[in-house]
């Protein structure tokens, strides 16, 4: 063999094992992954909807209309009135303008935008920078269906443990959760590291892989670590940035550090401030909503259990027992307003209001069942 061709067998040989692909998620940049681009892109769409009531209620309904999964986390009060008027700015505008009415902080994980708690949203920031810039099992970029979910009212405990069976985790830790209760959720279209990420951070824990075997920890809140991470970005990139944008940030980002090296630029900033700065990197694209298949009714309700129900029933020839309810339930006053919903969504809605859960048992046939609090 000539040495000309040992070189170039050597050569492909080192290619080959540079670029060998192991069962992990790639050490992209954590916010350029095409889930979170997906998602940044959803949230850069004009909103054009206008939707008034209840913080929890108006998240759940863009989440709906935008086809967009988002969970606000059980620290947010999710009952305080809100008001969303279409004027051509974006999805995650209004967003962020909304979170801000009740101390919450917008966070994109992967395909999931969390409504979290200014007072833990960076350390939550942090800990997803984390696990998404080193190597952790490919095993958390699935996305499962069904994915994990619990009932209306379900205690910490019950939601701890199901969310222990659910990724085979020990529950030891969970002996140590509040005694509270959770609204209804149930994740869709969602990766599993966005769940553990949000529901631990809820819990004030968080998701840490080593070796690739995950466990809980508890979650660090600033001041008992540095919130700041460095990203060493290509010529390419920070050309795409552009100057005018770059000019921008660093005023916006007073604590940021950057030096270059050679071509490129090491920046160290806030995981959130990195997410800012690759903004520009993301192309644009516009977002069409779908046709539904199934019938999408838009109204306002208001009245009580006992005369809401079966006026519904009749006028959506829906099958919804057992009828008439208690009176002490029945009196329960409830208000919703909903745009494009399904039947489905519609009754979920009551339920959130009246306290009481429905449970479809055929096509147009619903059980209703009683929760103990309101």
């Amino acid at each position: 063999m000539t040495f000309t061709w040992r070189w170039i067998i050597a050569a492909l040989i080192l290619f080959l094992n540079m670029h060998r692909c192991d069962p992990c998620l790639s050490q992209e940049h954590p916010y350029l992954s095409s889930a979170t681009v997906a998602t940044q892109q959803r949230l850069q769409n004009a909103l054009n909807d206008q939707v008034d009531g209840a913080f929890g209620y108006a998240v759940d309904t863009l989440s709906r209309l935008y086809d967009l999964p988002m969970w606000v986390d059980r620290h947010i009060a999710k009952d305080e009135m809100v008001a969303v008027v279409p004027n051509k700015e974006s999805l995650e505008f209004w967003l962020k303008r909304l979170s801000d009415q009740v101390d919450g902080q917008v966070i994109i994980l992967d395909n999931l935008v969390y409504i979290a708690p200014k007072s833990i949203a960076d350390s939550l920031s942090m800990a997803y920078w984390e696990l998404k810039a080193s190597k952790i099992p490919a095993e958390w970029n699935k996305v499962d269906t069904p994915g994990l979910s619990w009932s209306h009212g379900a205690s910490s405990i019950e939601v701890s443990n199901a969310f222990c069976q659910f990724f085979k985790f020990d529950n030891a830790w969970t002996s140590s959760v509040e005694h509270d209760h959770w609204s209804e959720h149930s994740f869709s279209k969602v990766s599993r590291l966005a769940v553990a990420t949000s529901v631990l951070g809820s819990f004030g824990k968080k998701l840490r892989i080593a070796d690739g075997k995950a466990s809980v920890v508890p979650l660090l809140v600033e001041g008992d670590q540095p919130q700041s991470v460095s990203w060493t970005y290509t010529p390419s990139q920070m050309t795409q940035i552009g100057r005018e944008y770059w000019n921008s940030w660093k005023s916006e980002n007073p604590m940021a550090t950057f030096q270059k090296e050679g071509d490129e630029w090491l920046i160290n900033a806030s995981p959130e401030a990195h997410r800012a700065l690759v903004r520009p990197l993301i192309p644009k694209k516009k977002w069409v909503k779908p046709k539904s298949n199934v019938p999408l009714y838009s109204l306002k309700l208001q009245g009580s259990l006992e005369r809401m129900l079966p006026e519904l029933a009749m006028k959506l020839k829906l099958d919804i027992s057992p009828l008439p309810l208690p009176e002490k339930i029945g009196k329960r006053e409830v208000m919703i307003d909903v745009k494009d919903a399904t039947v489905d969504v519609m009754l979920r809605e009551i339920g959130k209001a009246g306290g009481i859960e429905f449970r479809k048992t055929s096509m147009d046939r619903y059980e209703i069942h009683i929760s103990e609090e309101p």
